[in-house]
């Protein structure tokens, strides 16, 4: 079994430059299962999650939300092919 690197939102805001506010919306509104682990109830980003939260953070506003998630849901295919995981 491999082990998955998660990242509290905190580590991910400090390390991308983005606002941990920013995170937390991206984890609510955008990501696709399975990049978000919880444990304590505390969500934990896998480094395809925390990908796309730069991602996120660099793509203009004007560009849809649902297009957001396409983005998103295409690096979730990418990140489920045999071997890519690592």
């Amino acid at each position: 079994m491999a082990v998955t690197e998660l990242f509290s939102p905190a580590e991910i805001g400090a390390v991308a430059r983005v606002p941990v506010k920013a995170v937390y919306k991206v984890i609510e509104q955008r990501l696709p299962a399975g990049f978000v682990v919880r444990r304590n109830r505390q969500p934990l980003l896998t480094r395809w999650a925390a990908l796309c939260v730069v991602i996120d953070r660099e793509i203009p506003k004007h560009v849809p939300v649902a297009v957001r998630k396409d983005v998103y849901a295409q690096i979730k295919g990418v990140a489920q092919v045999p071997g890519r995981n690592r």
